[in-house]
């Protein structure tokens, strides 16, 4: 038993020093190869295509309008313009999504801006308490920034 153990030690010792003498295949000739990472940078939203920052896109303003919903309602009222923070009511900013409940999900549909008038909107699909809905938010630019004027329900057919 003893030289049994004694040759499989001796034999994964010489397997170990012949994998050390095989040529690097990955390498080029005369060279230590390095990896090269690709990297692509593409403009994200608050970046311009040369880099220089700009103002959040209204989307980025409603998903973080809908997170705080889910995670701290209090921080809400951030997300709106000036004009609807004092049209608010005693429900606050709850109130202008006109649904209750869990948020268990949402997506953005559709996005754009008005070249006329500034005014952005965004469409929303989202799932509250197991139903799906629908939401149009409004916004408006304020300081750079976009901020939420109104929230619209889609009128029934």
């Amino acid at each position: 038993m003893k030289t049994w153990i004694q040759r499989g030690w001796v034999l994964l010792g010489v397997l170990l020093l012949a994998g050390c003498n095989l040529p690097d295949l990955t390498a080029p000739a005369g060279g230590s190869a390095q990896p090269t990472p690709l990297i692509i940078s593409l403009p994200q939203s608050g970046e311009a295509e040369g880099g220089a920052p700009t103002a959040p896109a209204a989307e980025d303003t409603v998903r973080a309008f809908l997170n705080a919903y889910q995670e701290n309602p209090d921080q809400m009222k951030g997300y709106l313009s000036q004009n609807r923070v004092q049209k608010l009511t005693k429900g606050g900013a709850l109130e202008l999504l006109q649904f209750n409940g869990a948020l268990e999900g949402f997506s953005i549909q559709a996005a754009s801006v008005s070249p006329t008038t500034g005014v952005a909107q965004v469409e929303v699909e989202a799932k509250v308490g197991g139903a799906e809905v629908r939401r149009t938010f409004i916004l408006i630019q304020e300081g750079g920034r976009w901020m939420i004027d109104a929230v619209r329900k889609p009128k029934k057919k």
